[in-house]
């Protein structure tokens, strides 16, 4: 069910994003992206179940964006850039959560009750909410988002909550880097219906890095590790 819910994320985002040109002066050279979004999905879905009750989260980073549309357009990063960097000062979360009766019937909570639950929890132990009002081209995005999402037709997917949290604190200083090593953590709290649950993401993410493998034992490596977990090489 996961895997289907969020192959419709992928598939959604990458036309969601993508701004076909239908006439050209000339061909211009596509440099496609070499990213797998499939692998980028398990870098930054995090899901969890208990008790019946199950909780999907999915961070879509700006540098997911940018894969997706360089994948579906075959546009260069630079060209990417031009067109969504107004995605750039926002974090981006899609939440699902859902409860499984006895007889089998999943129900879920609504984006007011999402979003309700929904902090980011800073290293100081303050907390973030999620915006209230977005700038226009970043609506119209994440509600293409949406609607490519809903239209699937199934109650997960019409339940699927996109929410957006600005990405720098009110001091400036940025959230998330995710070019270094780095943590997110999104909260959601207790509402009667689900207990407090954390989601912490870690980065750089592997999905667009080129990661060599150990120097020693040439296991895969992450680059979100400074040591290699299998024989304790300090990796470059």
């Amino acid at each position: 069910m996961k895997a289907r819910v969020f192959f419709i994320i992928i598939t959604a985002l990458s036309l969601s994003v993508a701004r076909p040109q239908i006439f050209r002066a000339q061909p211009v050279a596509a440099q496609k992206s070499s990213v797998d979004l499939g692998g980028f999905v398990k870098e930054v879905m995090i899901f969890k179940m208990d008790d019946g009750r199950s909780q999907l989260v999915m961070w879509l980073p700006y540098d997911f964006f940018a894969a997706a549309s360089m994948t579906q357009t075959g546009k260069t990063a630079v060209a990417v850039d031009e067109e969504l960097g107004f995605l750039k000062p926002y974090i981006t979360m899609a939440v699902q959560n859902s409860t499984e009766r006895p007889d089998g019937v999943s129900t879920y909570l609504n984006e007011s009750e999402v979003r309700a639950r929904a902090v980011l929890k800073l290293a100081d132990g303050s907390e973030i909410r999620p915006l209230t009002v977005v700038p226009p081209k970043v609506s119209a995005t994440l509600t293409a988002l949406k609607t490519l999402i809903s239209a699937e037709g199934d109650a997960g997917s019409a339940n699927m909550h996109i929410l957006v949290f600005p990405k720098d604190t009110a001091r400036g200083t940025p959230i998330v880097d995710t070019t270094k090593k780095d943590a997110l953590t999104l909260v959601l709290k207790s509402n009667g219906k689900f207990k407090e649950t954390s989601f912490t993401w870690r980065t750089p993410f592997d999905a667009v890095n080129n990661v060599p493998d150990c120097p020693r034992c040439k296991a895969a490596m992450s680059s979100k590790w400074s040591y290699c977990p299998f024989d304790g090489q300090k990796l470059p």
